[in-house]
Formats: structure tokens, sequence, C-alpha cells
């Protein structure tokens, strides 16, 4: 991207500089969020294969397998599923839909596997380490699967209430536009760090809510855990597909408005979609940052360990989820606050604003009412 911008720094045209920006975005942005999903996607796989053989024991090497490969099956159906409709209220919708459809299909066939290959005890595990955990595996399996499925959908919409330029969020920084750039920066600023407050504390509640499956064992509870990041990837090829939009709109808009032969509606229909591709690779990222956080917790687990094996003397007396979990909920009350504070400046910056504006107004009245007494005065005269 840099290069291709120094490139065309080179050439007087416009146009060429301006497709040299539009690729290299593409390029850029392609390549960053794609090679974020695949960090996500390898680390929760081998976090669960880890946990799963000393859960599971020789099935659990076999069914975190299983949850992606029925992603990518779903993946299919949820791509064929995004067909337009006359009733839709943007492009979203369709996308929306399809992602849906995949996340649903994914929570039955889940299920199905469950009740094929796991049992309903932990007593018919074999090469389990769990011991006498009273726990049902079927219902674990499933059940913390779902979890991440839920967040996935959960941080799609959320990404998108906050993004998609038929919401309140993106509404309340237009408008502030109208009274200049200072207000906007604190208004954008404001809807950012609100938006991180309600991510961060869904994946604090999904971590709290697989662990919880385990029913007191720590192992059980973080393969739990794992199952879930699983669980969010069983929808990573659409959101990949989500994520692809986003530069082929931009580009198409980007070429379109270089021609200067697209006008009228099919220039707002490229706008439109444009607006949309930006909201699918800002749900990419969040995306990545849930099925991180997840796998965070997990390898940090197993980190916590391996330590205490081989430092026998350190004990850690607090579950990491719980620490995880805790950091992460006390965490957001700066985040909240600051929020808060730049809602207070937006809010006070236009209170001065307005006192201006009546000040001026108030100041114009008086000199069209001075000028306007002085002609009444020369007519008289």
């Amino acid at each position: 991207h840099d290069l291709l911008l120094v490139l065309s720094e080179s050439t007087a045209d416009p146009d060429a500089r301006a497709y040299a920006e539009k690729v290299g975005g593409g390029m850029r942005l392609d390549v960053c969020r794609h090679s974020e999903l695949f960090e996500s996607y390898a680390v929760t796989l081998v976090a669960a294969l880890i946990l799963g053989k000393a859960a599971f024991g020789d099935i659990g090497l076999v069914f975190p397998l299983v949850v992606p490969a029925i992603g990518v099956l779903t993946a299919v159906i949820g791509i064929f599923a995004v067909s337009p409709r006359p009733g839709d209220r943007s492009g979203m919708s369709a996308i929306n839909r399809g992602f849906f459809i995949s996340a649903v299909v994914s929570a039955v066939l889940v299920a199905l596997a469950a009740k094929q290959y796991l049992p309903t005890s932990v007593a018919e595990l074999t090469g389990s380490s769990l011991g006498d955990v009273s726990a049902n595996p079927q219902t674990v399996a499933i059940g913390a699967v779902i979890i991440g499925i839920v967040l996935a959908a959960a941080i799609q919409q959320l990404t998108g209430y906050f993004t998609e330029t038929n919401r309140k969020p993106v509404d309340d920084v237009s408008a502030s536009s109208l009274t200049g750039p200072a207000t906007v920066v604190l208004a954008g600023i404001s809807v950012g760090l609100e938006s991180a407050v309600y991510s961060a504390l869904l994946i604090g509640a999904a971590v709290f809510g697989a662990y919880a499956l385990g029913g007191g064992s720590v192992l059980l509870g973080l393969f739990a855990i794992a199952l879930a990041g699983t669980g969010l990837l069983t929808t990573v090829g659409v959101i990949v597909s989500m994520d692809t939009f986003g530069p082929v709109s931009d580009n198409a808009q980007g070429i379109a408005e270089m021609s200067g032969d697209v006008h009228g509606e099919g220039a707002a229909v490229l706008t439109r979609l444009d607006a949309v591709g930006n909201t699918t690779k800002a749900v990419t990222k969040g995306y990545a940052i849930g099925s991180a956080g997840l796998a965070a917790v997990v390898l940090f687990a197993e980190y916590a360990g391996a330590f205490a094996e081989r430092f026998p003397w350190v004990r850690f007396y607090t579950p990491v989820n719980e620490i995880y979990v805790t950091a992460t909920f006390s965490g957001q009350y700066g985040w909240w606050n600051e929020r808060l504070k730049s809602d207070q400046g937006f809010v006070t910056a236009l209170k001065h604003l307005a006192k201006a504006n009546l000040l001026a107004e108030a100041h114009a009245a008086v000199v069209d009412a001075d000028a306007h007494d002085r002609s009444l005065h020369d007519v008289a005269e």
C-alpha cells in the first residue's frame, strides 16, 4: 500500500494516484484482516485440541475438528442465502440473512454431531483426565458451541448498530458535522468508546458462561471456553465473504467516481454499497477480537498450568477465567468514563456554539433594525 502511494507521487495524473490508493488500500485491508482471522482460527483450534485430549480423551482430538468442518459446509449455505429481496432495508439485510441462516444450521448440525460422537457421561470417555466429574459431555459441548455462535451473532449485530448508516450512532456523528470539525471528533470518539465497552462485556459474558458449563471442573470449564471459540469459528466462512465484500464495493465506487460516467441513481447505489462494505469490514474486526479473546483465556490458562508444574512454589489462587472476566468488566469503567467525558464535552461545545449563534443572530437583528429605522427616518425627511 505504501509502495503504491510512493510510486503514484511520481505521476501528475490524479486518477492514477486515486487508483493506486484504492488498489493499495484493498490489498492492505484484505491481507491484514484475513491474517487476523487465520491467527485466531489456528490459535483457537490448537487450544481446543490440547484441552480436548485432556478433558475428553481420544474423542477430544476429533470433536474440535468436526465443529469447524461443519462451519465450512454451512458457510456455503450461508453464502448462497445472500440474495437481495425487494423488502430489504439495505444491502446489509441480505448479508445478515445469510449469516444467521449459516449460524442456525451450524448450531443444529453441531448438536447432531455431539449426539453422534460424544457419550452421555464422563465415565464413558476413553483416556479422559476428568475423573469423577458428573457432567454430560454432550450438554457441555453443545452448550459451549452455541455460546460461541451466539457471541458471533451478538458481535455482528453490535458492530452493525454502531457502523450502519441508518442507525442512531452514525446519524449522531453525521449531525455533529453541522457545527464544525471539533464536534465531529468529539462525537466520533464518544461513539467509539461506547462500542468498545459493549464488545468487551459480550466477550467477558461468553467466557463466564462457557466456564460455568464445566460444573466446577477447571479443565472442563477451560475446554468449554475453547469449544465456544470453535463455535465462533463455524461462521468464519461467511465472515470472510463479508470482509471481502468491503474492498470490492469500495473499489467499485472508486472506479465509478474516477471514470466520471456514473451519475444519479447509479452513483447513489454505489455509495450505499460502499457504506455497507465499511460495515462488513468492521464486523470482521470485531469477530477477530472475539475469537482472539476466547483463545487468550485458554492459552494463558495452559501457560499458568505449565508454569506451576515447572515452579511448584508458585501457585495461582484465582482461576484464570475469573481474572479475565473481572479485569474485562472492571476495565470498562475507564472507557465508559471517558465516553461520558467526551459526550459532555460534545454537549458543552454545542451549547457554546448555540450561544454564539444566538448572539450572532441577535446582533444581526439589531443591525437590521437599526438600518430599517434609519431608512424610515430618511423617507420621513
